[in-house]
């Protein structure tokens, strides 16, 4: 989700189509790779990040770790939860 993270402070920072919405999806995917590497450095062999804001398409993938594998788009019946148990 994108409320909570570095930086965002206000509605702008989260919905498309508002004046800092890129710079909130910057900050996301600095972010969750802060959070992939560190899982990495702990020794995780495998991360999946599952991307659980508004449309469920925020994050910038191009600028995503590498290492991870992402489960994005908003038609997943268990919305943040999709996955948890594979």
């Amino acid at each position: 989700d994108m409320e909570g993270i570095s930086g965002i402070s206000e509605w702008d920072d989260v919905l498309p189509g508002r004046r800092h919405y890129e710079a909130g999806r910057k900050l996301l995917t600095l972010d969750v790779n802060a959070a992939i590497e560190g899982a990495l450095e702990a020794g995780a062999t495998q991360i999946i990040v599952n991307e659980s804001h508004g449309p469920m398409n925020n994050l910038i993938l191009e600028e995503l770790h590498p290492a991870a594998d992402v489960i994005r788009g908003f038609f997943k019946p268990l919305c943040m939860m999709q996955g948890i148990d594979e």
